[in-house]
């Protein structure tokens, strides 16, 4: 029978699932030592973030057929390692999708209704109701840079609170495909935005030399992001209801 090491904590139904396939042995919390020196007794892997698979584990792993990644990222598993020793790594890229979606719908609450600053007046002991009203989620824009899998189900939940979605082609402005006078008026068309995507994946190729750039010009990239903030209150201020409304 196959045996499998979980060297993370995941959730009990997933062990069960497991269970019925496979002997699978919890040890948590392993150091990178005992983690070698038990890899060699199991043929399959499975990790979150917190275990990191190096060369070492993989090549102690005599029996080892696959690492399972429970979760989207993989930078904690040595993937090249893997593939020179003919191990599969696997990972599960949806697994947290709704979960980013609701917080980044909470967020957007709590920045709109200032929830964390009311809550420090509160625990201060000030009531200041008026100072904290905040404003409603319904009938503002939504911007959205990345639209995949996290980007579709906040832009699901964003309609049912009453707020028009926009999106692309903000992918390709940020890939600098398109002018940048198209990534302005996205952003002057909205009034909240939201990034769902990597570094990576925003700017291509490109990213690295972005961020030597900015570096560089540190000063410059600082003048634009405030000349940019600026913008989008001005827009904020604009579209938010007065209170003779």
């Amino acid at each position: 029978m196959l045996r499998v090491l979980v060297a993370d904590p995941i959730a009990e139904a997933g062990l069960a699932r497991l269970r019925e396939h496979a002997e699978v042995v919890v040890e948590l919390r392993q150091s990178p030592a005992a983690l070698t020196g038990r890899i060699p007794e199991f043929d399959a892997l499975i990790v979150r973030s917190e275990t990191r698979v190096d060369a070492a584990v993989i090549q102690a792993g005599s029996r080892l057929k696959v690492i399972g990644r429970a979760g989207a990222g993989v930078d904690n598993i040595d993937v090249p390692a893997a593939t020179r020793a003919g191990i599969l790594v696997v990972n599960a890229p949806s697994g947290n999708t709704i979960a980013a979606a609701e917080h980044t719908m909470a967020m957007m609450l709590a920045l709109a209704r200032h929830l964390p600053q009311a809550d420090q007046a509160v625990k201060a002991g000030r009531w200041e109701r008026s100072r904290f009203l905040g404003n409603e989620l319904k009938d503002k824009v939504l911007g959205v840079v990345g639209l995949g899998s996290i980007g579709r189900e906040v832009a699901h939940r964003a309609q049912a609170f009453g707020m028009r979605v926009i999106a692309g082609p903000l992918a390709g402005v940020l890939r600098m495909r398109w002018r940048a006078f198209a990534l302005f008026n996205f952003l002057g068309a909205a009034v909240w935005v939201t990034c769902i995507a990597s570094a990576g994946y925003l700017f291509g190729q490109h990213w690295r030399t972005l961020a030597r750039a900015m570096q560089r010009f540190n000063i410059a990239v600082l003048i634009v992001a405030v000349a940019v903030v600026l913008y989008l209150w001005w827009r904020y201020r604009r579209q938010r209801p007065s209170k003779n409304d």
